[in-house]
């Protein structure tokens, strides 16, 4: 009960204390069908909203539809701590830079997933390679991690786990960073095969011409289906 009581505090203050010209909702759909004991087929369909109000989060004010994208990749499971991914992904967006409307993305990723205690952690490196409509081929690196510890509390003898996700952006295009993505929020796992996670996250990014950067306020919903 310590742990929920400490980790409510810490969401309720970053919640309260951050403030940023975009807040948004993210929302997705995953769904996994392992192949076999190396194979694993998943696909993805996100939406997400935003508005460009000074200020703190306003779940109301956020009604101007963003993006919405579609993926499917396949994983390979190497070993037990290994595992290799190639993505393809689909975009459609309402975003208004010069790389305005469809985009398709390609990644390339390694992961090395690990145990500490009662901690699950993973690392990638992903490779992306990013085609527009309307604009020269971008490839961005991208380092991921996450760990998620149990804070227990169960659903339907489960274990409810908190989770902490980080991703960095490297520009391989001009070189430099562009873009950090943090979520802190719960799994939650309803089901053997039927998953619920939430978070609140924070979006660093560097989206103009004079080098300035835009501080995102996110809230996530993602549910998960595994077959």
């Amino acid at each position: 009960m310590r742990k929920v009581v400490l980790l409510t505090i810490f969401i309720s203050v970053a919640l309260s204390s951050t403030a940023s010209t975009t807040n948004k909702i993210w929302l997705a759909e995953k769904i996994s069908f392992q192949i076999d004991d190396r194979f694993t087929l998943k696909s993805e369909f996100a939406q997400r909203w935003q508005n460009t109000t000074e200020g703190q989060l306003s779940m109301g004010a956020i009604n101007e539809w963003e993006e919405a994208f579609a993926e499917l990749g396949l994983d390979y499971k190497i070993n037990n701590r290994w595992v290799a991914n190639f993505t393809y992904r689909h975009i459609e967006s309402k975003i208004a830079t010069p790389l305005y409307g469809m985009e398709n993305r390609f990644f390339g990723a390694i992961e090395y997933k690990f145990k500490i205690w009662n901690m699950s952690w993973g690392l990638r490196t992903r490779l992306v390679a990013r085609l527009f409509n309307d604009s020269k081929t971008k490839y961005r690196f991208t380092e991921t991690f996450r760990f998620d510890i149990p804070i227990g509390m169960k659903i339907n003898d489960r274990e409810i786990k908190y989770f902490f996700y980080d991703e960095v952006h490297i520009d391989l295009n001009k070189g430099g960073f562009n873009n950090n993505e943090v979520r802190t929020g719960f799994s939650l796992p309803v089901t053997p095969k039927f998953g619920i996670d939430i978070y609140y996250g924070n979006e660093y990014r560097k989206r103009f011409s004079n080098g300035d950067y835009n501080i995102c306020n996110l809230v996530g919903l993602e549910i998960g289906y595994k077959f």
